[in-house]
């Protein structure tokens, strides 16, 4: 009997323990609170009354419509049980609700590990906010469009996903400082191991008073936080005050890849601006790939380190494969240290700029251990790159760069300009459109040829040409070297100078079908066999066919005169077994056919061989009519 007692009080102690089952809610924008939940039809409940039930492991869907109320569940989810509401991922416009807010319902944290997916918001988003020093944590906005983004959404969150989503109509008109994305810490807690991918933010800026900064990514005490392949579409039709698109304080390891960043510059802001404003010993961050274009007659520069209240030299940046095109940039330059660099490394980058030099150091400041390789700096301004301001340049070096202006340069306005001590045996190339190469290079105040050694660089290791970029006008700039290019040669470092190599053209056209077979024929169709050819000669594997046919004979003068047949195939792998059928034929008619091959480069192959079919006679006379019927 013991045991029996036993055994049913575990039985109920399990009971009472395990947790309740995790609920599915229907609702829709005529739902009750008193229904169930059950559908989407007569049963669905309210947005506003499954935001007040919902707890961790419970979905939410969503029937077509508008909704008055957000959504704002009023509990947190758990890393392995989060709350998710789902709308249309593939078509976002099919519901829409005001708001959605993770984080923060107006008195403490709540909707923490939650998800949001395929959305429209029809007001301001909040986004994922905090309250006392508890940031959002976990949550997962995606797909979601907000055509009316006002002045912006909080993101103050850890370890939460912004994937997707459309910002549109944003606008930043306050007088106060201004953060569109909102990253600044508030209560001493960082935002930290957040990924905001896929996105597009719409923005424009039209203060009319005196202000405070205006940023349209506002980063505070932000670390190890992921920006990959978001565009931010930027328009500033007035700014009094500061403007930093994006503004890093005291932020580190984190990571800008593969971003768009648009900026019409149509005024010139009144405070200091930078795209990057990169401040108060932010470092550890690593700049991949992204592209800048600002357009307009505004003055705008990339900006790199800057004053501030903390030590601002820049630490450990890396900078790679950017492609910085700057309309018109300040005489502080397109990417400029105004308070010195260490340990960055600046490679493979392409710094187009109309009105200052490419790169400067202002201010002075320490230029140590930081390596500038294999950059292309092209600029309208007669001086290219200017680190003329550095005090102590211990260990750094300029590798396999190319210089380029479209103004000559003179004994006032040298080419490069440099102090003592950096490494200039490894400058790289100094290419100019005009000037003379005594005035390439200045180092230490006097100026100098590139490749007569000592201070101005070895013989070979730097000299005074045209790069023979593909194209060197500003407007369509392509610093890929031509063949033939002098930046081309074994004496630099990976064989080149400047952020690209000479172009790999592929220039092999696809071989000619020689396979080309009909097996079989109907009275409206012919059915073809080849095998594949290969996308240079017999390797690899093609792009496309183009087959064609007509009642003449076919030959490569006439053949883009012959009718397509559509329906061709993707190319297979070389040799591989390849067929189609050509229908909507005429019957007892000769028609001839041929294959041209494409690559992805565009390269032709000859045209196959031909091949003659018949199509086959079709009986279309019907027997005559019974004249003669009669009774037995």
């Amino acid at each position: 009997m013991p045991h029996q007692r036993s055994a049913i009080l575990l039985i109920l102690s399990l009971a009472i323990a395990a947790p309740a089952s995790a609920a599915t809610y229907w609702v829709s924008p005529t739902g009750s609170a008193a229904a169930s939940g059950a559908d989407s039809l007569a049963n669905a409940k309210s947005l506003a009354d499954v935001n007040s039930r919902v707890v961790a492991g419970d979905r939410v869907f969503f029937k077509t419509g508008t909704y008055s109320s957000p959504i704002q569940p009023n509990a947190n989810g758990t890393a392995g049980s989060r709350i998710r509401y789902y709308g249309f991922p593939s078509s976002p416009g099919a519901v829409t609700v005001t708001n959605i807010r993770f984080g923060w319902n107006g008195s403490n944290s709540r909707g923490d590990y939650s998800t949001a997916n395929g959305f429209t918001v029809s007001g301001q988003m909040t986004g994922c906010d905090e309250t006392a020093g508890l940031y959002a944590t976990g949550d997962s906005i995606a797909n979601c469009r907000i055509p009316n983004a006002g002045g912006g959404f909080d993101f103050r969150t850890k370890g939460s996903v912004l994937d997707n989503c459309v910002f549109g109509n944003g606008s930043i008109t306050s007088t106060a400082q201004s953060h569109f994305i909102d990253m600044f810490n508030a209560n001493n807690v960082y935002a930290t191991s957040n990924r905001l991918t896929n996105n597009t933010f719409t923005v424009n800026v039209n203060t009319t008073a005196s202000q405070g900064d205006v940023h349209i990514l506002g980063m505070f005490r932000t670390h190890s936080n992921v920006f990959y392949n978001n565009t931010f579409n930027v328009t500033v039709t007035s700014c009094f005050g500061y403007f930093f698109p994006v503004e890093m304080y005291r932020s580190y390891s984190n990571s800008f890849q593969s971003n768009r960043f648009n900026l019409a510059m149509n005024s010139t802001p009144g405070g200091t601006h930078a795209i990057w404003g990169y401040r108060d010993s932010s470092s550890y961050n690593r700049f991949v790939n992204n592209e800048v274009t600002t357009t307009g007659p505004g003055l705008i520069s990339l900006g790199l380190s800057q004053a501030g209240s903390f030590v601002s030299t820049t630490n450990n940046t890396y900078m790679g494969g950017n492609t910085f095109k700057l309309n018109a940039v300040p005489v502080t330059g397109g990417i400029y240290w105004q308070n010195g660099s260490r340990s960055d490394t600046l490679e493979f980058n392409t710094v187009a700029v109309n009105g200052g030099a490419a790169l400067t150091l202002e201010n002075g400041g320490n230029f140590t251990g930081t390596i500038v390789r294999h950059n292309t700096f092209y600029s309208n301004n007669a001086t290219v790159f200017t680190l003329n301001g550095a005090t102590n340049t211990t260990g750094s070096r300029l590798v396999s760069n190319v210089f380029y202006s479209t103004v000559a340069n003179n004994s006032s306005n040298a080419t490069v300009v440099v102090p003592s001590g950096i490494a200039m045996d490894s400058l790289g190339l100094v290419f100019s459109r005009g000037g003379t190469a005594s005035n390439a290079i200045r180092y230490n105040g006097v100026n100098g040829a590139p490749g007569t050694g000592g201070n101005y660089g070895q013989s070979g290791m730097a000299m005074w040409n045209t790069p023979m970029f593909t194209d060197s006008s500003y407007a369509t700039f392509n610093p890929t070297l031509r063949a033939g290019s002098p930046g081309l040669t074994t004496s630099l470092q990976d064989g080149f100078a400047g952020s690209r190599g000479v172009a790999t053209l592929d220039v092999i056209a696809p071989s000619a079908i020689t396979t080309l077979t009909g097996p079989s024929s109907s009275g409206t169709s012919v059915s073809l066999a080849w095998n594949a050819v290969g996308d240079d000669g017999l390797t690899g594997t093609a792009t496309s066919y183009e087959v064609r046919y007509s009642t003449a004979s076919i030959n490569s003068t006439n053949f883009a005169a012959a009718t397509l047949a559509p329906g061709a195939p993707t190319p297979g792998a070389s040799g591989a077994a390849q067929a189609m059928n050509v229908l909507g034929l005429l019957p007892t008619t000769t028609y001839y056919f041929a294959i041209v091959v494409r690559d992805d480069a565009g390269n032709a192959s000859a045209l196959s061989n031909l091949l003659s079919k018949t199509t086959l006679t079709v009986d279309v006379i019907a027997p005559a009519a019974i004249s003669d019927l009669s009774p037995n």
